[in-house]
């Protein structure tokens, strides 16, 4: 079990095995993008968008924020809650990004989507 695992690492391991989760990931993306530009009949990937400030920001927050500091903080999480309950909470994030949206973005959510 992953808390059992995480127990065993040494204190402030949860730092490297997040660091190592985030490479991955970056790998992985990369290696997709790669994949979408041959997939395109080798055209190539418009980069033109890096030069707005508001991309650069956009990226950084989805590189920083969204994905590394969210993987840090579950693995400190998971290191103390046992994995029944981290099962639940992970896996009701989409019904909590749901009710934030509806609350602090004012999203509507039809009928559909709530059921």
């Amino acid at each position: 079990r992953i808390e059992d695992y995480l127990k065993r690492l040494p204190k402030g391991s949860e730092k490297a095995l997040s660091a190592t989760q985030v490479q991955v990931t970056a790998i992985i993306s990369l290696l997709w993008a790669i994949g979408m530009h041959y997939y395109n009949a080798g055209e190539p990937v418009a980069l033109s968008f890096l030069q707005e400030p508001y991309s650069i920001l956009a990226l950084l927050h989805t590189g920083l924020l969204s994905t590394a500091l969210t993987v840090y903080i579950t693995n400190v999480a998971l290191k103390e809650v046992p994995a029944s309950e981290s099962s639940v909470i992970i896996g009701t994030e989409p019904l909590w990004a749901a009710v934030f949206a509806s609350i602090l973005l004012s999203e509507k959510m039809s009928s559909n989507e709530v059921f």
